[in-house]
């Protein structure tokens, strides 16, 4: 394992001996002295001094995780950014969201205009157009917000993307409205249906230009009738909409898009409790600060036990740079997170001088984190609020317990994915305080200037962005295994390494070289033949497991075992040369016994020269692995299905798609073999021959006779959480797809292509009829008519359930959770009231599963899939 230096900083003693840490401030001045400046390294001092002020931090008491800070990027800031020449636009899209910037990690944005976009619209003003079939994101939106937001997506992809809209479209609305209709009013119910069926459309049209959408809000500020565009929503109907028609749209469309209510001002707390409490589709509650006392975030918190989000705050054209820094690090940043918030939103990212482009009737007084003018930009006072903690606080990150004993010393206090622990400080003081910063007897001192903003980053030793911080709980199996999240295993060590200059008996050090993974996360790198990890596991049940190791290797000399409470249960497993040390594959073994109950589950490396990125372990499939059964392949796009032309049984005969009816013929049926890379060989059932691009270098598709050659093999990647997935070839990375330059006819061409995003590269995969080795029986769901259509599932990803609800009047006695191998996995008793049930899937590994409900009249059967 990779070995690293520590550093020492003399602070504290500890058990008789110096322990130390590197601490890092970063500075902004109220009187522009210093902007987000990095100071030199703090050196600690020993002697006391009067009246010093100190911050305690309790690292082992946590509270809510981070998703994330930003701005909102308003049509009108995407058309601010857009005149800048490329250089500068480049260099400015570089400091909002890339490392070397303050990396912003989540950004807001109006569906159809805000008050700050250069005009009023909606979507679809189309008059009586329920169906939405005029729904289009063409205009304004399309020509400035959205390549804006795709250059921020290039440069973080994992930024997420929050969308609000300000007003429905301007036929829905009933009331007293004006500016076109733009201007208040409320929605009239006997839209409800349609305005839900708008949000649906704006999320699969987002998604069709690769934009996932993260989260939403019903509505901006639904008490706040006035601005230009708005629209009134009471708490009754906002339930009434989310429950009975949003939610159930949203979920039933695939999308695990997070609901979030209320989005409106700190004054009213009765609000967002009730909407959070009379509804499972509501993640969270939305707040704004231009009411009230932040406070109001922790009352709603505490009131329904669901997260809370700080949304928007603009800061003011008219105010001072001097004070609204100290304003918005009191109360917006540090005053939001103390109360539970989990993100940080200024308003808004970037405008012309007097806050253009705006509507008619829009804030006249709302300050850009940076003002463009003349092909040029400058930062403004939220750039710096902001970048105070999204430069320093990571997705992931936990707020750690932190206090403070003086009146003029406001702070709050992190810990981030990779150990590093963030103290957020401001001194409302006009002079000079001393301040000392103490997490048990580590310490460190550090004199903050008057009216100034710092964020220390406090490193415990490690370089890189490493996940140090204590994994002490107990992983549950059937589950996952992260790499990275070794135990104590016993008196603090949980872990074995060969190179002794890495403080070995020390808990978590640098001896263990823990790296980002190239497909997300973390792994353990740089492995020598001797070391271990250790785990704390609970297998559910005894029983035979299937072990699955993701893995990457430049070298074939690597083996490990992996024991159970000291016994060897998978003997010795080869790790194959993936090509590369970030080249990921999956190494499977089968049916392996593991006794029931909580035990340590240590990793042996008898081998080396390997990186290790998690170990899943499932209940045993006899199938090793496969989708049992054969399955019709449903093209999105177009709805017709993967055929192979005119029947041929000739090797590399044609692969075209076809109208598919009762399963189709032999040639439209295909099985799934699952092979030991995590890939897929895909056979059609009439000759046996395997789905392939034509050569390694021609994009065709064709029937062949299968090999062991990687244009034969497919990656299988979910779309979402809908049913479709993308298939991916091995070899060139390129996605089967329908040629439309044949339009949307029987025999359109099926070959690979580069990732467009549209439907016509997305697939489903339906279960044809009766299968010998599928207990679970027909995916079909016209047995019994009409009740099946009134059976409807909505999954909830937060608490990885997925709950069903079921017609008043059913005849169904009885509920079966399946995977695609046929294995019966849960079972539940329905009563002739029940109409809702839940499954808890936090056992199941992601795959495909199938939910039967028996009757007498016949079964439905429900197809899942979880990611």
């Amino acid at each position: 394992m990779r070995t690293t230096l520590l550093f020492f900083i003399l602070c504290c003693l500890l058990g008789g001996a110096l322990t130390a840490q590197t601490v890092t401030p970063f500075l902004t001045q109220g009187n522009q002295g210093a902007l987000l400046a990095q100071q030199p390294t703090i050196e600690c001092h020993n002697e006391t001094a009067p009246n010093w002020a100190t911050i305690t931090i309790n690292s082992n008491q946590t509270f809510q995780p981070i998703d994330g800070f930003g701005f909102t990027m308003t049509q009108g800031s995407a058309q601010a950014i857009r005149t800048l020449n490329n250089n500068r636009r480049n260099q400015l899209m570089q400091e909002f969201f890339g490392t070397n910037g303050i990396a912003n990690s989540m950004v807001r944005i109006s569906i159809g205009a805000s008050d700050l976009s250069n005009s009023t619209y909606t979507y679809n003003e189309t008059s009586g157009d329920t169906n939405m079939n005029n729904f289009s994101l063409n205009g304004p939106d399309l020509q400035d917000l959205i390549p804006v937001l795709k250059q921020a997506l290039q440069i973080n992809p994992n930024l997420k993307v929050l969308a609000t809209p300000w007003t429905a479209p301007t036929g829905m609305k009933e009331g007293d409205t004006s500016a076109g209709g733009y201007r208040g009013g409320s929605l009239q119910q006997q839209y409800y249906a349609a305005y839900a069926l708008y949000f649906v459309r704006y999320l699969q049209a987002m998604r069709d230009e690769e934009i996932e959408i993260w989260g939403i809000t019903p509505q901006n500020e639904p008490e706040n009738p006035f601005n230009v565009p708005s629209m009134a929503m009471t708490a009754d109907e906002q339930v009434d909409f989310i429950n009975n028609h949003l939610g159930p749209q949203i979920r039933n469309a695939g999308f695990n898009t997070r609901i979030i209510g209320f989005d409106h001002n700190c004054d009213n707390t009765a609000y967002p409790t009730q909407v959070a409490n009379s509804s499972s589709f509501v993640a969270g509650s939305a707040f704004h600060l231009y009411e009230g006392n932040i406070s109001a975030m922790d009352t709603v918190r505490n009131n329904t036990n669901k997260p809370v989000y700080f949304t928007e705050q603009y800061t003011d054209i008219n105010g001072s740079f001097d004070g609204d820094l100290g304003w918005h690090m009191e109360n917006v940043v540090i005053g939001s997170l103390n109360n539970w918030s989990q993100t940080v939103f200024s308003w808004n990212l970037a405008s012309f001088p007097e806050s253009e482009p705006r509507t008619d009737g829009g804030c006249t007084d709302c300050l850009g984190a940076v003002t463009i003018e003349n092909g040029n930009y400058q930062r403004e006072v939220s750039y710096y609020i902001i970048g105070h903690v999204s430069k320093f606080i990571r997705p992931g990150a936990r707020r750690i317990s932190s206090s403070d004993n003086n009146d003029n010393i406001f702070s709050t206090a992190f810990r981030n994915p990779n150990g590093d622990q963030v103290v957020v400080a401001y001194n409302s003081g006009d002079t000079e305080q001393a301040v000392r910063v103490q997490d048990g007897s580590r310490c460190f001192d550090y004199d903050l200037p008057g009216r100034s903003a710092v964020t220390f980053i406090w490193t415990p030793g490690h370089s890189g962005d490493l996940p140090q911080s204590p994994f002490a709980g107990v992983i549950d199996l059937p589950g996952m295994v992260e790499a990275e999240n070794f135990d104590e295993g016993g008196p603090g060590v949980a872990y074995s390494d060969n190179n002794t200059s890495n403080f070995g008996g020390q808990y978590r050090t640098t001896g263990v070289d823990i790296d980002n993974a190239s497909e997300g996360g973390f792994n353990v790198g740089w492995i020598e033949a001797g070391e271990w990890l250790e785990y704390t596991v609970n297998v559910a049940s005894a029983g035979t497991y299937d072990f699955v190791f993701r893995l990457a290797s430049l070298g074939t000399s690597g083996q490990l075992n992996v024991a159970f409470n000291g016994a060897n249960r998978t003997g010795s497993v080869d790790i194959p040369n993936t090509g590369g040390w970030q080249s990921w594959s999956n190494v499977t073994v089968n049916n392996i016994s593991l006794n029931a109950g909580q035990q340590t589950m240590r990793i042996n490396f008898t081998g080396g020269d390997f990186n290790l990125n998690k170990v899943t372990v499932n209940a045993a499939q006899n199938d090793s692995g496969n989708l049992a059964g054969f399955y019709n392949i449903f093209n999105r796009g177009t709805g017709r299905g993967l055929d192979v032309a005119n029947n041929s049984t000739v090797n590399n005969s044609n692969v075209h798609q076809w109208d598919i009816s009762n399963g189709g013929g032999d040639n439209q049926r295909w099985e799934f073999e699952a092979l030991n890379n995590g890939y897929y060989r895909i056979k059609v059932k009439h000759t046996g021959r395997c789905l392939s691009q034509y050569r390694n270098n021609q994009y065709n598709v064709v029937q062949q006779n299968c090999q062991n050659i990687s244009r034969q093999q497919w990656d299988l990647q979910p779309v979402g959480s809908s049913e479709f997935f993308r298939v991916v070839n091995r070899v060139s990375g390129r996605r089967l797809q329908v040629d439309m330059s044949n339009g949307n006819n029987n025999g359109a061409n099926v070959e690979s292509a580069p990732a467009s995003g549209g439907w016509n590269q997305q697939w489903r995969f339906e279960l044809v009829g009766n299968s010998s080795n599928l207990v679970a029986g027909p995916q079909v769901q016209s047995e019994v008519g009409v009740l099946a259509e009134q059976v409807e599932l909505f999954p909830n990803p937060v608490d990885d359930e997925v709950t069903v609800n079921l017609p008043t009047a059913h005849t169904f006695n009885g509920s079966r959770l399946f995977d695609a191998a046929g294995r019966l996995l849960l079972e539940k008793t329905v009563r002739p009231a029940m109409t809702q049930l839940g499954f808890n899937l936090k056992a199941l590994p992601p795959g495909l599963y199938f939910i039967h409900f028996n009757s007498p009249t016949g079964s439905v059967v429900k197809r899942l899939v979880k990611k």
